[in-house]
């Protein structure tokens, strides 16, 4: 039996939070832990005539990424996430961790690395 509280949680991303139209493409980012939200916001998305999508990253790989990667490892842009940056009219990051100390070990300069190479989408171009 599906939970209300998850439903109604769905219901008010996919029409308030996102505004999702009929013909929408919606990229869904997160992570295994958030998997019963994520079920019920596809279910409400295809109610709206969306075309939702899930991208689920895998736990501990970000920390690889960022303790052994090379700074231009670090600082490359993955295509995927251009793709949903520049063509997706929609998109939900849900940022959850089942360990909250899980990068914890890694340098913080390493994350700025990441940071800033991450791009931002503002009236469809990049902008650093």
């Amino acid at each position: 039996m599906p939970d209300t509280r998850l439903r109604r949680m769905a219901q008010v991303l996919v029409r308030y939070s996102l505004g999702i139209k009929k013909g929408d493409r919606l990229a869904i980012e997160t992570g295994p832990i958030a998997a019963p939200l994520v079920h019920e916001v596809v279910r409400e998305a295809l109610r709206a005539g969306a075309y939702p999508e899930t991208f689920v990253a895998l736990p501990g790989v970000r920390e690889i990424i960022l303790k052994e990667g090379s700074e231009e490892q670090l600082s490359y842009i993955p295509a995927a996430q251009r793709m949903v940056i520049e063509e997706y009219e929609t998109q939900l990051q849900l940022l959850l961790q089942d360990n909250t100390r899980a990068l914890s070990g890694v340098d913080p300069a390493r994350m700025a690395i990441v940071q800033k190479g991450e791009l931002f989408c503002k009236d469809g171009e990049f902008v650093i």
